[in-house]
């Protein structure tokens, strides 16, 4: 055979060749073209920069209410009577609560230790000293504690009306109950306003009278209520007006 073909022949053989030796080695044979190879797309779509996340749209704040209530720190609730008693339930069976009160200038008023009964209830206890508005109250249990300012609500029962109306803190849980007949209380729940104008209306569940006993007091956190009752000079009870002739 002639040089010359012999030479074309090798020429020709040396692609094949080196396509044969890049199969063997397991490395991907590239296209005569420039563009990216497909069989690489799949591991660059593994490594693509992610999406960025979306702005999220500005919202108004939502008008405070109950709801906004921080966590409490243990279950139990503390119920406050000044001047000088305290009750509660939700508790855990046997627990000792530990509660202090402090005058606002931070002097020791009075100190009391209580273990709870089996059903959690916390019984009826009396303090030494009187508990007056101001003050500040810290209630422990373990090593958890919650501590609330003493504030009394101002209220105006009507028998006529089956109404009690008021003032609390704004926009404060407040809860009343009303004793009829007898020994068995009802129970009413309302939030105050804004301005911390209330109104607990019992026309659907009981129509109440002039001497039946009553309480109404305010959530000043989720572990603790301050209550004020029927001949409290924080709460007025309209007497019933004799009928006009």
């Amino acid at each position: 055979m002639p040089t010359r073909k012999r030479t074309l022949l090798v020429l020709a053989a040396l692609p094949l060749l080196a396509l044969a030796t890049a199969l063997a080695a397991g490395a991907p044979a590239m296209p005569a073209s420039s563009a990216t190879p497909t069989v690489y797309l799949p591991y660059l779509a593994r490594h693509a920069s992610p999406p960025p996340t979306p702005t999220p749209t500005a919202t108004a704040s939502p008008t405070p209410t109950i709801t906004s209530t921080p966590i409490p720190p243990f279950y139990g609730v503390l119920q406050l009577c000044p001047p000088g008693a305290m009750a509660g339930y939700s508790w855990p069976p046997y627990a000792v609560v530990a509660v202090q009160v402090t005058s606002p200038d931070g002097s020791a008023v009075d100190a009391v230790t209580v273990t709870t009964e089996a059903d959690g209830h916390l019984p009826w206890t009396t303090f030494q000293q009187q508990v007056e508005e101001g003050d500040w109250v810290t209630v422990t249990l373990g090593n958890a504690a919650a501590g609330f300012p003493v504030a009394m609500v101002r209220a105006t029962a009507d028998p006529g009306t089956n109404t009690i109306a008021g003032t609390a803190r704004a926009y404060a849980r407040v809860s009343a109950g009303i004793e009829h007949p007898l020994g068995t209380w009802i129970h009413l729940n309302t939030v105050a306003g804004a301005d911390g104008r209330f109104l607990l209306d019992s026309s659907l569940l009981v129509d109440w009278i002039y001497g039946d006993h009553l309480w109404v007091g305010q959530w000043l956190n989720a572990n603790a209520t301050v209550q004020v009752s029927d001949g409290s000079p924080y709460v007025i009870v309209l007497a019933p007006t004799p009928d006009a002739d």
